[in-house]
């Protein structure tokens, strides 16, 4: 039977004012990795958002969404639930 997820938001992400659904779209391509990948970063370049893992720095896709800074996705297993944790990379 698979985990319950938390998401949870830190308040500089929440400071930057992302739409909804572009948060969603995160937290997906995050779980979606997890338990893999423990950690994976959005970072903006130009207009185009590109997601890379923490291993190698990989570029793995562009999502076609303008985010204003770094976001990264912490994902921990917290026994009873999964916790996904969406922080600036100086909240680290």
């Amino acid at each position: 039977m698979e985990k319950p997820k938390k998401l949870v938001v830190s308040r500089g992400v929440r400071s930057l004012g992302l739409e909804p659904m572009l948060l969603q779209q995160l937290f997906r391509k995050a779980v979606s990795f997890y338990p893999k990948h423990h950690r994976v970063v959005f970072e903006p370049r130009d207009d185009d958002l590109t997601f890379v893992f923490n291993i190698g720095m990989r570029k793995l896709d562009v999502i076609r969404k303008e985010l204003p800074e770094q976001v990264c996705i912490l994902a921990s297993d917290c026994g009873d639930h999964d916790l996904f944790k969406a922080v600036l990379s100086q909240e680290i």
